[in-house]
């Protein structure tokens, strides 16, 4: 009896543990960070790239919000005002100025938010104008490739939560399509594959009829394709309209910069 009621114990213990494990292993799993699709970061950036070759000093400003604060050389911190006056004199100085970038990490907190670093080298071609003071056409340096080098971090975030109900329309909207998409596309491959089970090859009459509904399956196809590439493009030019740079660092060698446009 005893032997019994130790062995109904240990069987106990055993569950207790099993439970034990069982409810750890859910938990450890549901704790696991979910992936956050960095689409619309990764575009956002790759416009504001875009924007800093454009010479074009309002569109670089689009991409800050409306209180962001920017920490350049020499740790000086700057407003829009400052920024904007700042990007202004770097275009009248170096108008054919060509920004590259190197390589460049996000790390996302969300789809519309997160923090962005990038290492980038400029190119300045020649200097039109005074820069900071110093006013001497920049000379290229032999193997070396970048006139200025440095790293750049940027917290961007959505500041306008309207759009985040429109971005998950957009969304929606886009799903619905793929369904039908797919939907299209298991239609036209079990028409092809009756087509090619047939024996002896279909008769005039039905291939006549299976070649008008294939032609109006890829119709279909083709014209909800276009719908998709239409509400797709808007979902991104919406989700990224919403995301602003709210602070951003930039690290560079200023001092070096001023000294080689200034022959020294």
């Amino acid at each position: 009896m005893k032997k019994r009621k130790n062995l109904l114990f240990a069987i106990t213990l055993l569950v207790l543990a099993a439970g034990s494990l069982t409810t750890w292993a859910i938990s450890r799993a549901n704790s696991k960070p979910a992936t956050i699709n960095s689409r619309y970061l990764e575009a956002f950036f790759q416009r504001y790239v875009a924007s800093l070759g454009s010479q074009n000093v309002d569109q670089m400003m689009s991409f800050y919000s409306p209180d962001a604060t920017s920490v350049m050389a020499w740790g000086k911190e700057m407003n829009n005002e400052d920024r904007k006056a700042y990007y202004a004199a770097c275009a009248k100085a170096f108008p054919n100025a060509q920004f590259y970038t190197k390589r460049f990490v996000i790390e996302p907190t969300s789809e519309t938010s997160g923090y962005i670093t990038w290492e980038f080298g400029i190119k300045s071609g020649p200097q039109m104008a005074p820069f900071m003071g110093v006013y001497k056409k920049v000379e290229s340096t032999p193997g070396k490739e970048f006139d200025q080098e440095g790293v750049s971090t940027g917290q961007v975030a959505s500041i306008d939560p309207s759009n985040l109900g429109e971005i998950k329309k957009l969304e929606d909207q886009v799903a619905a399509l793929d369904k039908e998409i797919t939907s299209v596309d298991i239609q036209l491959a079990a028409l092809n594959d009756s087509l090619r089970s047939e024996k002896g090859g279909p008769s005039a009459g039905e291939g006549t009829t299976n070649s008008a509904e294939r032609f109006t399956l890829a119709e279909k196809r083709s014209e909800l394709a276009q719908r998709r590439a239409t509400a797709d493009q808007q979902l991104l030019d919406t989700a990224v309209s919403s995301i602003k740079f709210t602070r951003q660092n930039s690290f560079q060698n200023m001092d070096a910069f001023l000294k080689k446009i200034s022959g020294k």
